[in-house]
């Protein structure tokens, strides 16, 4: 007859077991059907669940490569008929970092005895492998303003450029992951069911946590109009400190684009404007009622607001012309006092600004024209038009040589977030290449379990790629808008779910499927 041992629990009660059964098991057996005696608890279970995480972060390279090897292995098997060993538990591996970890007691032997308990270990699973990168792509790069030269600086500059809500998007998808993975292993799924859940919930609960990119504050102004606006309330303002403008200069102002009329050819024989140009006439009749006097600020604003119309005008010609007669404005008259030079530089940045108004409202209204890369490319195409634009000389504002580069580079686009982002489908043809592709190779390699994974994570890879795109092509715009002296305003249309805590659930996929951890 085999002996036994008796336990007691807390409230009286008593359980047998063989005596020659170890501690470990019997405790596991208890916390299975006796979980209230339990001895382990939430916050146990979630640090052994981040340390496990990050365990398997930091393996995965080891993981994969000793899988490359084994599989290597047995092809040399299938062509020699030698019988060679496998790696089991490489140094570095996932497997020997967690067990160096359960050794300093970092991670609890204790399985977790309650629903809770499984569901927070899953999801502190979740926070340790994604917190690592986080960090790293929010300390990569010194500046948001340094140029991006690859992948991940692109990432970076992508996270820097709002850490608070790339950190609540990384934060909301790994809780999203762990729920939905967990979930499916209590459904009774198998390790590729869990990994394509993890996935999908995680990219779900980012897109529900993280808002739409915000007004950045600290700046004079929000538009082109408020800007306007302001350069016309400075040159207004000359009238409380007594300045005007003498009649030697309204003179000087009228005969000049009498000449510039004349040079561009919209003068006839008998000194009147031809035919249209109701701007440059109205120009013109202000000008000759000033030029008999002085002009007051309050007369130069409604001035400036007449030649602000004439450069706004859809005839090129007359808008050209309405640039020359504004040069010669500022030039005769800035010098009076540093409130006409303020205004007038204020209007200045006020043009710059509407061309990258225009080119940003052109650029929503043409996204549905470019597939699934939207209004990443149409932002690209109509920068370029604006750079080309400012090269040639037909546009009315001129940017300075640093903003032209900051121009040029959303003209560019995000390169190698582009590329990795054709890997997102766009349509039925490109979702049975960025599904059944990677589900091929990975199947013919490491199993139909990696297959399945590389099959839903490279769509995943790509989206967040072409998402992490175009945040940083509006991140661009936003510091061109900064620069010529507004609070930038992100299109609405344009921003999913954060990007970079996509793509790092993406690439590990495939070793959560092919390990299990």
């Amino acid at each position: 007859m085999a002996d036994f041992q008796t336990i007691s629990l807390p409230d009286g009660t008593q359980l047998q077991f063989p005596s020659g059964m170890s501690d470990a098991d019997m405790a596991a057996a208890i916390q299975s059907n006796f979980p209230e005696f339990s001895s382990t608890n939430i916050a146990e279970q979630a640090g052994s669940g981040i340390n496990e995480g990050l365990a398997g972060l930091v393996g995965a390279p080891v993981d994969l490569l000793t899988a490359g090897l084994n599989l290597g292995a047995t092809g040399i098997e299938k062509l020699t008929g030698s019988k060679l060993g496998r790696i089991e538990n490489a140094i570095g591996g996932s497997e020997s970092i967690n067990n160096l970890l359960k050794s300093a007691g970092m991670i609890t032997e204790a399985e977790p005895a309650t629903t809770a308990q499984r569901f927070t270990r899953r999801i502190g699973k979740e926070v340790g492998a994604n917190i690592l990168p986080a960090l790293g792509l929010m300390g990569r790069t010194a500046s948001a303003a340094k140029p991006a030269v690859g992948l991940l600086d692109e990432l970076a500059m992508s996270a820097q450029a709002a850490p608070k809500t790339f950190l609540a998007g990384e934060a909301a998808a790994s809780v999203g992951a762990g729920v939905s993975g967990q979930a499916a292993e209590e459904a009774g799924l198998g390790q590729t069911g869990q990994t394509i859940a993890s996935l999908l919930g995680g990219v779900s609960a980012a897109r529900f946590a993280t808002p739409k990119p915000q007004m950045v504050a600290g700046s004079r102004a929000v538009n082109s109009k408020e800007l306007k606006n302001e350069g016309a309330n400075l040159l207004a303002s000359i009238d409380k400190k007594g300045v005007v403008i003498p009649q030697t200069i309204t003179s000087s102002l009228k005969d000049d684009a009498l000449s510039a009329f004349e040079m561009e050819g919209i003068t006839l024989p008998n000194g009147k404007l031809g035919e249209g140009n109701e701007q440059a006439k109205n120009v013109l009749s202000t000008l000759k009622q000033f030029s008999v006097g002085q002009m007051t600020g309050a007369q130069l604003k409604s001035y400036r607001k007449r030649l602000s119309n004439m450069m706004d005008s859809k005839d090129s010609a007359e808008s050209r012309l309405g640039g020359i007669l504004t040069g010669q404005l500022e030039n005769k008259v800035s010098d009076l006092a540093p409130e006409l030079a303020a205004g007038f530089q204020t209007y200045r940045q006020a043009y710059k600004v509407k061309e990258v108004e225009k080119a940003v409202d052109a650029a929503k209204g043409k996204a549905g024209t470019f597939s699934g890369s939207g209004f990443e490319n149409a932002l690209r195409s109509e920068f370029k038009n604006l750079l080309l634009k400012n090269i040639r000389g037909t546009s009315s504002v001129k940017f300075t040589d640093a903003e032209i580069e900051m121009i040029n580079k959303i003209a560019n686009g995000q390169l190698g977030l582009r590329d990795l982002g054709k890997a997102s489908p766009s349509g039925l043809i490109s979702a049975s290449m960025s599904t059944s592709v990677p589900f091929l190779i990975a199947s013919s390699i490491f199993g139909s379990g990696a297959g399945v994974a590389a099959a839903v994570a490279t769509p995943m890879i790509g989206y967040a790629a072409r998402q992490a795109a175009t945040r940083g092509q509006v991140n661009s715009v936003e510091e061109l808008q900064r620069s010529l002296g507004v609070r930038a305003q992100t299109p609405s249309q344009t921003l999913g779910p954060r990007a970079p805590i996509m793509g790092i659930q993406g690439l590990t996929a495939a070793q959560q499927a092919l390990f299990g951890r």
